[in-house]
């Protein structure tokens, strides 16, 4: 499918048009899904849902129209490294919450919400895609809860420190809920708007009595010797703080270990057998630590890696390192937190889309395993739904059963986030590979059709991830939306077909 920003003269409206590939309109099959997406998404009707205007077709071509969103994305808005306020944050909470209550009362399918899905416009209203599916398609959203934890996680990313306690406390609240509904959500969302309006109230009334006591004519010498004091007092305070001597930062711990995974015949989830040959494989997923290194070999080169890039990279894209690399990098040397959570070298490195994951490899003189290598080398030769077998996990991997945006989770694998790479030796593969089952998602080599869009081919993402469903097993995996996706949720490791050598 292709997406133009187009004019509809008949009314002088900007539309977005969504076009089946000419190539495409001669196969009955994706004409008639084509038609079935579009019907789908028209019978949607919310007042902060795009419409869908018309279908239409002109000669051999299909194509339909929609309402073209303005202003920035949530995933836009956090690359971008804006942050929002309160007001901002439960105003987009509560439209969203309105959104998908109507989009589940009128039992539609729909896709899961994601953070591209959401703009803001230049008025601070949220609105939101289409989201409408035809009945029965595979990819419906079948998770209500985890799609709501990653609604919450796209507008951590977006919310300084500096929001309103009751909300940090109400989305802590809402992640550690184990009966997550969007009608739950909406009704906390609107009840946090309700007190952190009556707060701001009180708050401009109780400062104007106090300014007003404050400055009364008689205590004011009074007042501005206390005041004298307390900056007196500060400074000295800062003066120490700029004085102590910075922290050593921590040391990456993890080796650059590559294992080998012996060929044969291969068959999981009841696919027909095939044959793979030997492979190696890393056995952890590449950390913030080894990205670093391979950022500063660039950097001595001509900082884009162009000598290592896919030869279909967009010509947009120049460089590797995610948008926040700096704060990223910087955070996890002296073992801080990114996102509110704890962070150091040894943990896995996010945040890049496919295109940085294969240069990488490549720059590694590796590369990128491809599904069914990936497959075998998490669930060994006999291709079990988890690296250790057949039984659903309790604590064994980092799964989203205790994921939350708030720093009281982590009360069953032992992080709410990511985790240094070796920190679940239990997620370990019969050929050793550790953290395939959670932790971070990882993209892999192989590409496949995407199932919203017939005609457009996306790379293939496996395993699981602190943000997802602790049912998630290896036999699961998704297509990206592009391979410019980019998740905090998800890294990669690296593969080869020959055994490693002592150089790098």
């Amino acid at each position: 499918m292709l997406m133009y920003h187009a004019v509809q003269q008949s009314v002088d409206r900007n539309v977005v048009l969504q076009l089946l590939k000419p190539e495409a309109c001669t196969d009955e099959g994706l004409r008639d899904e084509f038609k079935k997406l579009a019907r789908a998404k028209a019978n949607l009707v919310h007042p902060n849902i795009a419409p869908v205007y018309e279908l239409l077709q002109s000669g051999p071509i299909l194509f339909y129209t929609g309402e073209l969103l303005s202003g920035r994305n949530l995933d836009q808005l956090s690359t971008g490294g804006q942050d929002l306020s309160t007001e901002q944050v439960l105003q987009i909470m509560v439209t969203v919450g309105e959104a998908m209550t109507a989009i589940k009362s009128q039992e539609l399918s729909h896709r899961p919400l994601k953070g591209t899905d959401i703009h803001l416009d230049q008025q601070d209203q949220a609105h939101l895609a289409n989201l409408a599916l035809p009945a029965g398609a595979p990819n419906a959203s079948k998770n209500e809860g985890v799609g709501i934890r990653k609604f919450i996680s796209s507008l951590e990313r977006v919310s300084p420190m500096g929001i309103a306690a009751d909300l940090i406390q109400t989305l802590k609240k809402l992640s550690h809920d184990r009966i997550l509904t969007w009608e739950g959500l909406l009704r906390e969302s609107r009840l946090s708007r309700r007190r952190y309006n009556i707060g701001r109230a009180n708050h401009v009334v109780g400062a104007r009595g106090f300014a007003t006591s404050w400055l009364r004519k008689k205590d004011r010498k009074r007042r501005i010797a206390v005041l004298s004091l307390i900056c007196g007092a500060l400074l000295a305070l800062l003066s120490v703080v700029l004085l102590a001597r910075p922290v050593a930062a921590p040391q990456s711990q993890i080796p650059d270990t590559m294992l080998c995974v012996s060929g044969g015949t291969f068959s999981a989830d009841g696919a027909e057998s095939e044959h793979l040959p030997t492979f190696w494989i890393s056995q952890h997923e590449v950390t913030i630590a080894q990205y670093a290194k391979f950022l500063e070999d660039l950097a001595t080169r001509d900082g884009t890696g162009r000598e290592f890039d896919h030869e279909e990279q967009p010509a947009t894209k120049r460089g590797h390192a995610p948008a926040d690399w700096e704060t990223i990098y910087a955070q996890a040397r002296q073992g801080g937190t990114y996102s509110g959570h704890e962070i150091n070298l040894d943990c896995p490195m996010t945040m890049i889309d496919w295109w940085d994951a294969y240069t990488y490899a490549k720059w590694a003189g590796q590369r990128l395993p491809s599904t069914l290598e990936w497959r075998k080398a998490a669930s060994g030769p006999d291709g079990t739904r988890y690296p250790w077998g057949d039984s659903p996990p309790t604590d064994q991997a980092n799964f989203g059963a205790d994921y939350s945006p708030g720093a009281e989770g982590g009360q069953i694998d032992g992080f709410n986030y990511w985790a240094p790479v070796d920190a679940h030796q239990e997620d370990l593969s019969p050929f050793g590979a550790i953290g395939m089952a959670g932790n971070v998602e990882e993209w892999t080599a192989t590409w496949a059709t995407h199932p919203d869009y017939p005609d457009r081919r996306t790379p293939v993402v496996n395993g699981g991830s602190f943000a997802s469903s602790i049912e998630h097993h290896l036999g699961l995996s998704r297509r990206a939306e592009s391979p410019e996706e980019s998740s905090l949720a998800r890294g990669f490791r690296t593969a080869s077909s020959s055994p490693p050598s002592d150089e790098r």
